[in-house]
């Protein structure tokens, strides 16, 4: 593909070199984001993203590697990095700032009444758009909280990247109640005598959703979107190889567990469960045989799961 590129996959592999280089396997879901294998219109999308200024919203099965593209474009681009996974029980709202009412309460049954911004918790839109003043818990200079607020992003940059993960577990207000910011890049904090937040940085916003429910079509259409097919064989195989290793010896192994886990054509592949299964044959020395009862009890406890569709015919 040929377009002038914001976000470039190559040239940005320098700020992950050193964090690489100290690269361990680790247990479970990689959090870190230090791990990503991109397709050219992976690369697109984020840079359509950019240049449109509109949030990208990733579509796909669990386990498909929706979740850590957010954080390994932000160690790309060094910018300041924030999380939410969303719930039935999430409102917009929680998503600029949340008001602690019963600290609140108590404070007051002890005449130990404070200030409301003392209350005030600044969340993911709030630190993103203007981490001074959510460090502030909305106190204009020269005001100063008792306690002011400490940045969650692990990441310090000027500009910033927003994952809000599982969009699709919300009630249908959430994604329309968030329109307006998602647009304008401004909210407001009632609690604060509806002080206006607005982005003083640019942020990057990814949304993930497993499809398990609809989300509103004017929220689909202020979305770039990308939907995150099941991978072939052989992109497990360099999923692999980025996780735990590259050689030639080492990419027969990931290829032989990916041939016995998925035939050709299986449609219910999972990259998180295939290096599960990976992960267990390499620490525990279990080869990929077919009738081998300790492969088979492997891949019934990794990949062939009660209530879920079968992985591949034993």
């Amino acid at each position: 593909m040929k377009y002038t590129k914001i976000f470039d996959v190559k040239g940005t592999e320098t700020k992950l070199r050193k964090s690489l280089a100290d690269l361990q396997w680790k247990p479970g879901d990689r959090r870190d984001g230090l791990v990503y294998l991109y397709t050219d219109e992976i690369e697109l999308t984020v840079n359509v993203g950019l240049a449109t200024g509109r949030p990208i919203l990733l579509r796909g099965k669990s386990g498909a590697g929706k979740s850590s593209l957010a954080r390994n474009v932000a160690l790309r681009l060094g910018r300041r990095y924030y999380e939410e996974v969303i719930t039935s029980k999430t409102q917009h709202s929680d998503l600029f700032w949340r008001f602690d009412l019963l600290r609140r309460f108590r404070d007051a049954g002890v005449d130990c009444l404070k200030l409301d911004a003392e209350y005030i918790e600044p969340r993911a839109f709030w630190w993103a758009f203007n981490p001074e003043l959510a460090a502030n818990r909305g106190l204009r200079p020269p005001g100063r909280p008792e306690h002011p607020a400490a940045d969650p992003s692990p990441i310090h940059g000027e500009d910033s990247v927003i994952l809000l993960d599982e969009m699709d577990k919300a009630d249908p207000d959430v994604p329309n109640n968030l329109l307006v910011t998602l647009g304008s890049s401004q909210f407001t904090v009632p609690y604060l005598n509806d002080l206006l937040v607005e982005s003083k940085t640019k942020t990057l916003v990814f949304i993930t959703s497993n499809d398990e429910r609809d989300l509103p079509a004017a929220f689909l259409r202020r979305c770039v979107t990308l939907e995150l097919d099941p991978p072939s064989t052989e992109r497990l195989v360099d999923i692999a190889a980025k996780h735990f290793g590259d050689s030639r010896g080492r990419r027969d192994f990931y290829r032989s567990i990916a041939n016995a886990l998925y035939p050709e054509g299986q449609k219910n592949t999972s990259t998180a469960e295939y290096l599960d299964a990976v992960s267990a044959c390499k620490q525990l020395d279990v080869e990929p045989k077919r009738g081998d009862p300790a492969w088979e009890a492997l891949v019934r406890i990794t990949v062939r799961k009660a209530g879920l569709p079968a992985a591949f015919e034993a």
